[in-house]
């Protein structure tokens, strides 16, 4: 299923809980604060422009909108997850290899 992605900027953070809220109310269902920007994601099949309009013609928020196509998000997030390598705090060579269940096992490693 696609999403449709609101990114809203220069927002209060006072703007952002109302805006939040009224979102949430007709089909919102994720919101990404970052600063004074906001995210909000609705599956595309669940929006209506004329639901929202109404929304936003009773404030000045800028906006852009964007389609966020439909994907594995667990199969990103293991793509982009790398393992993490502790140096010897006295040698400064590799010492420790925190790894998850998908990555391969590395030997050269001590723990």
């Amino acid at each position: 299923m696609d999403y449709i992605q609101f990114q809203f900027s220069d927002i209060s953070e006072n703007d952002k809980e109302i805006l939040i809220a009224l979102l949430g109310n007709i089909g919102f269902e994720g919101f990404e604060e970052d600063g004074n920007n906001l995210k909000a994601f609705i599956p595309e099949q669940n929006y209506e422009d004329k639901i929202y309009n109404s929304i936003i013609e009773l404030n000045t928020f800028k906006y852009s909108k964007s389609i966020i196509k439909e994907q594995n998000w667990n199969e990103k997030w293991e793509a982009d997850f790398e393992p993490v390598v502790i140096s010897h705090p006295i040698t400064s060579k590799p010492f420790v290899y925190i790894r998850a269940g998908f990555h391969k096992v590395d030997n050269a490693f001590e723990y």
